[in-house]
């Protein structure tokens, strides 16, 4: 089969078959005389003769089924070599091995004379695609249901090192449709950043308490319960997607939403989330893997050799626009997919820089795919396709799907190299299908919930069920009084006005999902508070400053150098804002007087 490090294209079979030692040339000679010539150019005439026309049918008959498929793929490629991983994720399998620059280790075979150092020449293509048939696309299997549990067996070399089955392990399988949670959930996260709730640090992240409180909030709860080790999945998504979609932004240690967030909240929550889902595709906040903090050496001479983060997503794109609508495909079966398919991709190009465990032993230079680039797909599906809602996901714990075999020295006491190692299914639902424009249309699924406004103040839930973000939102206004009202409270507003909060968010809560229009008490009492908005405003700080008579304040309160940095408070103080001491004190120094400190 063609190596991993094949050799130099080449146009034509017999520059090909010239680079072959006289050894290796009687080797192929001998596929078709049992006495070979012994001079070299003889020998490649001979093997020229025989694959032309007719001859090349012939020994094209004499290849086994697999054979035959690598030699059409190869034929029907505009690539000089064939992937081995490609082939073995399409067929199963790859056929042994071709001839190399020595063909001294064995004896020839038929499927050698199509391949040189694991290239096939341009013109034995040609002469190939004349009769041989382009090979079939790869096939993506799907399940129509998923089983209520799966059942994995660990095996371990016996004696004479056959393999021998040890045990036999059987866990539960936990389905989350998260269609409408991610509907529900999207607004909860606008909320609660519109509420001030949302703490992230120098990278953007969110912190601990942000995270907790997210996962308060979320359709059904996070993946994992909150004191698994696995930790939080969709809590630590939503801040980051919502700042890749320009819906927040940071401010202050916070974050703030922009007017495009507000604008989100009354909009239709599948269009916000196609837009979400299309900038994170293409963003660059933040790389995937370094959700997976068991890969160490991500920084310095690691980050390096990392390819792009929108490249990889890509390519899973396009292997979830194949998944059938409404049928569930294995993960393993997905990747597999994605390599027959041609859309496998290299999360490093130096993954010797990166290591699990042992930073000598744990590299991960040898097979990569099992540590790098699968478990990155399996973040990638379930903390940010799942949680925007284009996969349903079927997963288990986490200890249960990392392999004894993915294993390296100094990972021998760990749980699970990522808290996305139990991700085992996903299924593409019509919200995904929309948001990956495989489907033009598409039909809200979550109903609005609807109210109607009393003239006593009261917000009563006529019909459907508050969302977390909706509770989020009457809790910033009002009291619940009983299990389906809400009691408008004047004070909660005035301090949600002083938190920064705007009354127009609640007008515009209660007359989109209200049964009929507002009283008119009722929008008066809120068109006279939202005219109060700005009536008293906080300049900020400063400083009181006592002067030791009326005649001297005075004077400093008028004088050109003092005057812009003060004001007169009363007959012998002035108030000086933090952001002028600086200038007050310099100016104060030039009239010839120091700032003392009180005794």
């Amino acid at each position: 089969m063609p190596s991993r490090s094949p050799g130099t294209p080449v146009d034509s079979l017999r520059s090909a078959l010239e680079r072959v030692t006289v050894e290796g040339m009687k080797g192929l000679v001998r596929l078709f005389v049992d006495r070979p010539p012994g001079r070299k150019d003889e020998l490649v005439d001979l093997v020229l003769a025989r694959l032309q026309g007719e001859g090349l049918r012939k020994a094209w008959d004499r290849l086994t089924t697999l054979e035959k498929s690598v030699v059409a793929e190869a034929a029907h490629s505009a690539e000089p070599w064939l992937p081995i991983d490609r082939i073995r994720a399409k067929y199963g399998s790859v056929p042994g091995s071709t001839v190399d620059s020595s063909c001294l280790r064995r004896d020839a075979v038929v499927f050698d004379l199509f391949f040189y150092q694991g290239i096939m020449p341009e013109d034995l293509k040609e002469g190939l695609r004349a009769f041989v048939p382009p090979p079939p696309k790869a096939s993506l299997v799907s399940l129509d249901a998923l089983p209520s549990h799966l059942e994995r067996r660990w095996t371990c070399a016996g004696a004479g090192g056959e393999r021998q089955e040890v045990e036999v392990e059987r866990f539960p399988l936990v389905v989350r449709l998260m269609e409408r949670a991610a509907q529900l959930d999207l607004h909860a996260a606008l909320r609660l950043v519109d509420a001030g709730r949302v703490q992230v640090g120098a990278k953007r992240k969110p912190s601990s308490a942000s995270v907790a409180a997210l996962r308060g909030l979320l359709s059904g709860g996070d993946f994992y319960p909150d004191d698994a080790e696995e930790g939080a999945v969709r809590a630590c998504a939503w801040p980051m997607l919502l700042q890749e979609a320009g819906l927040a932004r940071a401010a202050g240690g916070k974050l703030r939403l922009t007017a495009e967030g507000q604008e989100a909240l009354r909009q239709e929550p599948s269009h916000v989330l196609k837009r979400i889902w299309e900038a994170w595709v293409e963003g660059e906040l933040l790389d995937e893997l370094s959700r997976i903090e068991a890969i160490k050496g991500q920084e310095g001479s690691g980050a390096r050799g990392l390819s792009e983060p929108a490249d990889r997503r890509l390519a899973l794109e396009e292997v979830l626009e194949e998944c059938p609508v409404g049928r569930w495909v294995a993960v393993d079966e997905f990747l597999r997919y994605l390599v027959a398919s041609g859309r496998d991709f290299e999360v490093s190009d130096s993954p010797w820089n990166l290591y699990v465990g042992d930073r000598e032993y744990g590299s991960l230079t040898d097979g990569a795919w099992g540590v790098l680039e699968a478990p990155y797909a399996r973040c990638f599906l379930m903390e940010y396709a799942a949680t925007l809602g284009v996969v349903d996901v079927g997963f288990t714990s986490a200890r249960k799907g990392w392999g004894k075999g993915d294993r390296r020295i100094g990972s021998e006491d760990m749980e699970f190299l990522s808290r996305y190692d139990g991700l085992t299914h996903v299924r593409l639902n019509p919200l995904g299908a929309f948001l990956l424009g495989v489907s033009g249309t598409y039909a809200p699924m979550v109903a609005a919930v609807r109210v109607k406004v009393l003239p006593t103040l009261e917000v009563v839930i006529a019909s459907g069920e508050l969302a977390a973000g909706d509770e989020l939102l009457l809790g910033r206004f009002a009291r619940r009084t009983a299990e389906r009202v809400w009691t408008i409270d004047r004070e909660r507003i005035l301090e949600t006005m002083e938190g920064g909060g705007s009354i127009e968010e609640l007008d515009g809560f209660l007359r989109a999902r209200g049964l009929e229009d507002v009283p008119a008490a009722f929008a008066t009492m809120l068109h006279d508070l939202a005219g109060r908005a700005g009536s008293v405003l906080d300049r900020g700080v400063g400083r009181l400053i006592e002067c030791g008579d009326a005649a001297l304040a005075a004077l400093v309160a008028s004088d050109s150098r003092t005057r812009r940095s003060c004001a007169l408070v009363g007959e012998t103080r002035l108030f000086v804002p933090s952001a002028r001491e600086s200038a007050f004190r310099r100016g104060l120094r030039e009239l010839g007087y120091p700032l003392s400190l009180p005794r």
